[in-house]
């Protein structure tokens, strides 16, 4: 297998990032979230909306690079804005995707951990990563990164409530 790059994101990545997005999406959560849902999903929205978040000083990325060719990327954040009533948890990873065709090469671990390492940096000491309860192989490799399912809360994709599964994580360095 070709080198993977882990690096932060730059403008130029946004595109491939996006068709991660919608790739991974409507591969992972077909037969979970709505079809109607993940067929009308379009990159180009995802490029207009991360192209937003890039220029929030808040919102932090990582990419996977491999060949020049952007394969998977992690969205994190050093505080816990997206997990409101947690005062326990100080960080989180929002978003981890990988191409659905260069899933199971270690692109996801790569990613989890360089967003964990920079975490330990920051002296952070709990993280935390929100799953749809029904994306069973998403929660093994949570679990499998040394996560422990201790939170859940009720979110809304389209016009439709799905559970999610909070696996949190005790990332003292």
């Amino acid at each position: 297998m070709e080198r993977i790059v882990i690096r932060n994101m730059e403008e130029k990545d946004i595109e491939g990032v996006a068709e991660v997005h919608v790739s991974s999406w409507k591969t992972a959560y077909r037969g979970i979230v709505q079809d109607r849902y993940l067929d009308a999903m379009k990159k180009e929205e995802k490029i207009v909306s991360y192209k937003k978040k890039q220029m929030d000083v808040r919102e932090k990325f990582l990419v996977a690079e491999q060949n020049g060719e952007i394969v998977g990327f992690c969205r994190y954040a050093d505080d816990n804005r997206f997990s409101e009533n947690m005062s326990d948890i100080d960080c989180e990873i929002v978003a981890l995707y990988v191409s659905p065709d260069k899933m199971y090469h270690g692109i996801g671990t790569k990613l989890f951990q360089a967003a964990v390492e920079t975490f330990i940096c920051q002296k952070k000491h709990k993280m935390i990563i929100w799953c749809l309860r029904e994306n069973k192989s998403s929660k093994r490799f949570y679990e499998k990164m040394g996560g422990k399912m201790q939170r859940e809360k009720k979110v809304c994709i389209g016009d439709k409530s799905y559970c999610e599964d909070g696996f949190v994580y005790d990332i003292r360095g």
